[in-house]
C-alpha cells in the first residue's frame, strides 16, 4: 500500500503480489516463489499437507527460500 499508494488485489498467489509491487526476483536469483502459492494450498488441506510435507526434508527448502525472500523484500522496502 505504501509503495504503490493502492491496495493490492486480493490473492494468495505471491507471484502476483511480487509482480504488482514491481519487485524483480531476478535480483535474488529468481527463486520459484510459485512454490509458496502451491504450498499454501497444500497446507490448508490435511490430506494434501500429509502427502507433500511428511518430512522435514520436504519442507525445509521452502522454509529456506521463504527466509531468503522475506529478508530481501524487507530490505527492498526499507530502501524506498
Amino acid at each position: 500500500i505504501e509503495h504503490k499508494n493502492a491496495r493490492p488485489p486480493k490473492t494468495h498467489r505471491i507471484e502476483d503480489l511480487f509482480a504488482e509491487a514491481g519487485l524483480d526476483l531476478a535480483e535474488i536469483d529468481s527463486p520459484p516463489v510459485v512454490e509458496f502459492s502451491r504450498a499454501y494450498i497444500r497446507v490448508r488441506y490435511p490430506d494434501l499437507n500429509k502427502q507433500y510435507f511428511r518430512t522435514k526434508d520436504r519442507a525445509e527448502p521452502l522454509i529456506q527460500m521463504g527466509r531468503k525472500v522475506y529478508l530481501w523484500v524487507q530490505k527492498k522496502f526499507k530502501n524506498l
